[in-house]
């Protein structure tokens, strides 16, 4: 009996090394530095909202990735995407998930949500394959798509109060008056 539990307490030891051994190293967290938090964090971007970002990309110190300038020179046109539609490095996607307006972060994102991402294809990596990258990015414009449909149901009730009223829909009857009209009483001259 002590040997079959000896070889039991082997085989399971065999069995957990193998496993450890053989197990998938995880894949790395992304790092966030952040370079600068407003005063007040007064809006805060979410999946479905359209934000513009200045950003800038490094790999070793070499810079791959940066906004365009804008043509009269003033300085970097904003890059203007919807979060959770996958039009920017996933890394970059969770990073701006929650950040304030007007707020910078350096964020170091692993290969497996930066240009090794499986869900995405590139026409051109400007990095080798399993390679960590560094963004800085700096949020300069929130828009929430669904906190404009009051101004709707206001623009679009007011233009069908209009329409209604034109078509007599909300005018009282000729007849009718609040209060009734006053008789003219003629004086009698002696």
């Amino acid at each position: 009996q002590f040997s079959r539990r000896m070889w039991s307490c082997r085989t399971l030891c065999y069995l957990v090394v193998l496993a450890v051994a053989t197990a998938k190293k995880p894949l790395g967290e992304m790092k966030v530095k952040v370079l600068h938090t407003p005063k007040e964090c007064v809006d805060t971007a979410a999946k479905g909202d359209f934000v513009s970002i200045i950003q800038t990309g490094y790999y070793k110190k070499e810079k791959i990735d940066e906004n365009p300038d804008l043509p009269d020179g003033s300085g970097p046109e904003p890059l203007r995407i919807k979060l959770g539609k996958g039009r920017v490095l996933a890394g970059m996607e969770q990073a701006l998930a929650g950040m304030c307006l007007n707020a910078e972060v350096e964020i170091k994102i692993p290969p497996h949500l930066a240009f090794d991402d499986p869900t995405k294809s590139f026409d051109n990596k400007p990095v080798p394959p399993k390679s960590w990258v560094t963004y800085k990015i700096r949020l300069v414009q929130i828009e929430h798509p669904h906190s404009f449909w009051p101004l709707w149901v206001i623009l679009l009730g007011s233009i069908g109060a209009v329409i209604a009223r034109g078509f007599g829909m909300f005018s009282s009857p000729q007849n009718e008056t609040a209060v009734p009209p006053r008789k003219n009483k003629k004086s009698k001259r002696a």
